[in-house]
Parts: structure tokens; sequence; C-alpha cells
């Protein structure tokens, strides 16, 4: 919810109302009780919003409440989409950043006419806009209304509200976004789009500037010369000057190289910008390589400079393209948080200085686990328990598998324990077993799995292997409906 489209979302009803799709969108019989814990919000306000909901989206969705919890199923996504993006629309804040990105300039007192506020209900909205600029080091203006600063700033401040949400939609079918398109068929052709749309929407509103080496290094890239050359044959860019054009050539290639994937296509290795970005490269392949070893999974060093590469593209506009928005590091936070520490630690501990520790690490560390995510690396780190019969002794063998397969998520209890009272307050993803018939009530969320009778530890840990696999299928599928 804390996206910085979200964040600009001043009027308590909305707010709350994004706040149950959002959380209705990618979770199912959610009970009264469960909404208020993740929302902090009182079930007679959760049942109330719930009912405007039903009201505002009519046919579009159904809601509806059983004894396992409230569900949503959506009918018409294109209706869905629409009146969710309304919340947005609506928003005076949100209002006043459009206009000053369609570089439509009105006073304060305009806005008020506009707006129908009155002049110290908008100063107090604006010390909300003032604090979000204040984390892209921009200021506002207030004759006109408007916001100035660095641009490579004030371009990852639009950046982060229109292109990181899918509320706002560009529909750029430029020479240049196809030219891209035809050189890399396989890169998300709607990123490029968003790319090209800030930079036509900001050219000449603000100076760029990239150091020479940064120039240099990317002037032998041929996305860059494809770029410039695109450029300067387009009839709106007749009369910009030769070295803005490479300017903004420049900020397309790398925002393109920062965004896409390009799974090693570019030719251009970003992480041979300095030997501590070898370094740094190296020592998270050892890691990831350590890591996965046990689990069976592959480590490839190319995924990991790839990732890397995006990583450093970002750097060359300014480390706060690093940034992420706190929905996102809480994801990767939950996703696998011994190895999000561990990542942390690694990068804090190195003495040469890099652009990864300090303010952006956590970004850093979250963005790499969300790619190992998405390149089905890793799964959801859900809560795993075992239950075992009263006759069975599990052997440290057993026992280190366990450990291994299911790191800090694992509680091994057995049947002679109050398992009525453990059972019925998990709700964790999987519950393992070896007893037969296994007559306790399991909640509709947990997957019940029989631990069958094995002897050899080679098949053990190929059952726990394909526990993972499923875990992993799993999550991948949660995931594309986040």
């Amino acid at each position: 919810m804390d996206s910085l489209a979200t964040k600009l979302i001043l009027n308590a009803h909305s707010k709350r109302s994004l706040q149950l799709l959002m959380l209705l969108e990618v979770n199912s019989d959610l009970t009264l009780s469960e909404i208020s814990q993740k929302t902090n919000l009182s079930k007679r306000t959760i049942q109330a919003d719930l009912n405007d909901l039903r009201y505002l989206f009519g046919n579009a969705i159904d809601l509806n409440g059983s004894l396992s919890g409230m569900r949503m199923t959506i009918h018409d996504y294109e209706c869905y989409y629409a009146k969710k993006k309304l919340f947005f629309d609506q928003e005076p804040l949100i209002r006043m950043v459009t206009s000053f990105f369609s570089k439509k300039k009105m006073t304060l007192p305009e806005w008020g006419a506009e707006l129908n506020f009155s002049l110290s209900t908008l100063n107090r909205m604006l010390t909300t806009l003032r604090d979000e600029l204040a984390e892209y080091h921009i200021e506002l203006n207030t004759s006109p209304l408007s916001i100035r600063g660095e641009e490579v700033m004030i371009r990852k401040f639009y950046w982060d509200l229109f292109c990181e949400s899918t509320y706002f939609e560009f529909d750029d079918s430029s020479e240049l976004s196809n030219k891209i398109g035809q050189l890399f068929p396989d890169i998300s052709l709607k990123k490029v789009k968003k790319i090209i749309h800030l930079t036509y929407q900001r050219m000449g509103e603000g100076e760029l500037s990239f150091p020479v080496h940064v120039r240099e290094f990317l002037t032998n890239s041929y996305l860059y010369k494809e770029i410039l050359a695109t450029l300067c044959q387009m009839s709106r860019f007749k009369r910009v000057p030769y070295d803005k054009l490479e300017d903004e050539a420049f900020f397309i290639c790398i925002m393109v190289y920062a965004h896409c994937d390009f799974r090693g296509k570019t030719n251009v290795p970003l992480t041979n910008l300095s030997q501590t970005a070898a370094n740094v490269a190296d020592g998270l392949y050892e890691i990831l390589r350590e890591r996965f070893l046990y689990l069976g999974i592959d480590c490839d060093i190319h995924e990991v400079y790839d990732f890397l590469s995006r990583q450093y593209a970002k750097v060359l506009l300014d480390p706060i393209y690093i940034k992420n928005d706190c929905v996102t590091n809480k994801f990767a936070q939950s996703l696998d948080s011994d190895l999000f520490d561990y990542l942390k630690n690694y990068l804090n501990s190195l003495k040469e200085s890099n652009y990864f520790t300090g303010a952006w690490v956590s970004d850093f560390c979250a963005s790499l686990i969300v790619y190992l995510y998405l390149n089905k690396k890793i799964g959801r780190t859900h809560e795993i328990l075992v239950i075992l019969s009263n006759g069975s002794l599990i052997d440290e063998t057993v026992a280190i598998l366990l450990e291994r397969f299911f790191y800090r998520r694992l509680t091994i209890v057995y049947e002679d324990t109050d398992l009525e009272k453990k059972i019925k307050g998990f709700k964790g993803h999987l519950l393992i077993t070896n007893i037969i018939p296994f007559e306790y009530q399991v909640h509709t969320k947990t997957k019940l799995v029989y631990l069958p009778r094995i002897s050899k530890v080679t098949d053990i840990g190929l059952f726990f292997q394909s526990i993972l696999e499923d875990e992993l299928s799993f999550s991948h599928s949660q995931m594309m409906c986040d």
C-alpha cells in the first residue's frame, strides 16, 4: 500500500478502500479478524467499506463471505481497474502533480478555485507533497505551483509516481519505441514506452549531466547509437541542439538497461565500470552459490551479472534510482528474511566503498531477492509444521535435512503433545506428518503432506526437494496475481 501514488492519497475512505482491494486481490478466504489485523481497521469499518465497494464496483466483482472468510472474485477486469483508477484520479495532490508533468502551471488561488478548497486547506495538503518531494531532494514552488530540483531527481519522482504504477498508462507508439522493440523483441515494450514518454515530456525542462567516463563507456553501445540516430531523424526534435539529444539518448539508454530484462544481450558489461563492481559481483555469486548448493538449485554467475548490470545502470543516473517502494522491500523480506539479512550484513561489511551500502542497502537486497524470485530461484518462505507419531524417532540425519531444506521456519512436534491446540493455531502453508490416517482438522489454507516411510537419505532429500518445487510453483502463481 505504500507506493508513491498511495502516499499522495489524502481521502481516508479512498485509502481504506484501496487497502482492502489490494489485500483481497492477493489473499482469499480472509476472516474479518485477519483483515482487521492486517489493516488496523475495526470490523465495523471493514464491513461498511466492503458494502461501499460492492455498490461502487457492481457486477464487476463479487465480495462474498463464508465460514472460511471473505473472498473477492473479479468478473470484469477492465471495469474493475477503471473504477479502481478513479480513487487516484480524484485525489487533489495527484491531480496537481499530473498538471506539473503535463506542463500546466496554475497559482495557488487558481488551484483553490479548481478544487473548491480554501488556501489554508491547500497549504495543509501541500505539506504531504513537500514531505514526499524531500525524499527526492526536490522542492515545491508556489507561484505558480511547480517543482524544482535536479532534472534526474525530478524524473525519478515522476517515474515512481506514474511509471511504476499500473494505474497510469502511456500509449506511445513512436518510431523510437518501435526501433527498440525491433532490436530487443524479448523486452517489455510497455516499460520502454513509459521511459520514452517520460523523456519526451521532460525534454528541455532541465539539464541532464553525465560524467565523462560514463559517456565514453556507453558511447560504444549500439543501443545508444540507434537511440541517438532515431532522435536526430525525428521531425519533432529538429530544433533541439545535438548535445541535448545526446543527453536524452544517454538517459533513455541507461533507463532501458536498468529496467528491462536483456539476459546479457546488451554487450555492455556495466559491472566492468570498476574493479569494485567486479568484486561485489563475485562476492554475491559466492553467497548465492553456497546458499542454493544444498537445495540443488543452479546459480549462474551470468544471472548475478545481469542483475548487477541493472543496478549499476541505475547508479549511472543517481544512486536514488536504486530506491524501491515499501511494498517491494516488505515483499522481499517475506520471501526470504534470512537471505535478506545475510546480504545486508555482507554488503555493510565490505571495506571497499560501493553504491549499495548505507541508505540503499535494503533496497538493493530487496531488488536482488525479487529478481531471484521472478527467475524461480526462491519462493515464499511459508511456515511449516511437522507432526510425528509417538513411536517415531526422527534421527539426526533427517533432522539436519529438515533444517537445511526448511531453515528457520520449521516446527517439529510429536503426537503426545497438545496437538489440538497446536493444529488449531497453525495457519501456515504446509503440514507434514507420518500419522496415517490424520484425523485432525487442518486450516483450509494449509496443505497436508504425508511423510513416506523412506530409508535412504537420498530419497528423503528428493522428497523434501519435491516439496520445495511445489512451493516455488505456488509462489510464482501468487506473484502473478500480485
